[in-house]
């Protein structure tokens, strides 16, 4: 699993064919599908020497994608979630929803996102309530 993960070629590949939530979290029968695979071993990475003075102030990156009809270019000069580039409430909040989505019910991503957001009004009581919870409760079952 941590190969897969961790594996730029096995990343893009797996994004480009299911979407960026096929990475958040990667499924195991992802890591054995030949689709993916495939695809996998087209991908080529080649260092820059446009970019090498660049690090650590940034990563930039130039994506050259051929889909039939030529090669695209595209330079991404700061990566989505850098402090230069980071995501937006909507994008954490998402991020977070699709982090979870297999063991965190619908009900308690709201509780517990709720609680975040009335952080500065009513403090950590709501939040760790949210997220603490005594054996046998279900985990969308509020405690108040």
């Amino acid at each position: 699993m941590e190969g897969g993960q961790y594996s730029f070629y096995f990343s893009c590949a797996l994004a480009a064919l299911f979407g960026r939530e096929a990475l958040q979290p990667v499924q195991l029968e992802h890591l054995t599908d030949s689709r993916v695979l495939d695809l996998a071993a087209r991908i080529e990475l080649e260092p820059s020497s446009d970019f090498a003075s660049a690090f650590p102030a940034g990563t930039p990156a130039r994506v050259v994608i051929d889909q039939g009809s030529g090669p695209e270019e595209m330079i991404v000069r700061y990566p989505l979630g850098d402090v230069a580039n980071p995501l937006s409430s909507e994008q954490v909040v998402e991020k977070f929803k699709n982090i979870t989505r297999e063991n965190v019910h619908p009900h308690w991503q709201d509780q517990i996102l709720s609680a975040i957001k009335s952080l500065e009004t009513a403090g950590f009581e709501p939040l760790v309530a949210a997220l603490s919870r005594r054996r046998g409760d279900t985990p969308w079952r509020s405690r108040a």
